[in-house]
């Protein structure tokens, strides 16, 4: 009797496990597709916009080539974006490996103000780049990129019409710590502990 209540118990804990390896892989899965989704919005918007510009044939000849390769660009970040999203085996395994080299600072921010550059027009934005143009940062440029584009985009969002918004960095010990400011409605006290939490988004937007 002893026995065989102990064979029970064991499988009933060997199912528990089980599960709770698959609910943690789900979790993982399901995590990664919504910060990805989220993330395809703002080089998908740009590519829209640059080419209905192109398209109606309202811009000065001389920029097509400009906004084609801004489409360019965007179309190179969004396809960083979809390898992430791609490779399954690290999502379940809820990791993600980290190709970590020297990035020039001040050219990723340049290049990413292209991809918000609708958004800054619309409301009239300008983004101060106050970053050293031989600033080198050891990173995984893709996660790199993406984490300033964020809060780029929460600034086009959220900072006062006609602003600027200012991107500087200081360094000590080594660290580079990267600061981005606009002048714009804020976080409340009573929210900063719930917009922090992951995939919570504020109602309240200006785009």
């Amino acid at each position: 009797f002893i026995s065989s209540y102990n064979h029970r118990l064991k499988v009933r804990l060997d199912l528990e496990r089980e599960h709770q390896k698959t609910k943690a892989a789900y979790i993982a899965k399901t995590e990664f597709l919504a910060t990805v989704s989220h993330e395809l919005r703002t080089p998908l918007n740009a590519i829209i916009g640059f080419s209905e510009l192109i398209g109606s044939g309202q811009i000065k000849q001389n920029r097509n080539q400009e906004y084609a390769m801004d489409i360019n660009d965007s179309g190179r970040h969004l396809l960083e974006l979809i390898n992430q999203l791609l490779d399954y085996s690290k999502i379940e395994a809820g990791e993600r490996d980290l190709a970590m080299r020297a990035i020039n600072a001040s050219e990723e921010l340049t290049s990413l103000e292209k991809l918000i550059h609708q958004p800054l027009e619309r409301r009239n934005l300008t983004i101060a780049n106050m970053l050293d143009p031989d600033l080198m940062v050891w990173a995984d440029r893709t996660a790199f990129r993406q984490v300033l584009l964020n809060l780029l985009t929460n600034s086009c969002k959220f900072a006062y019409e006609h602003s600027t918004i200012t991107v500087s960095a200081t360094t000590v010990n080594g660290m580079v710590a990267i600061e981005i400011a606009d002048r714009g409605i804020g976080i409340g006290e009573t929210h900063l502990a719930r917009v922090m939490q992951p995939f919570h988004q504020e109602t309240e937007t200006y785009i």
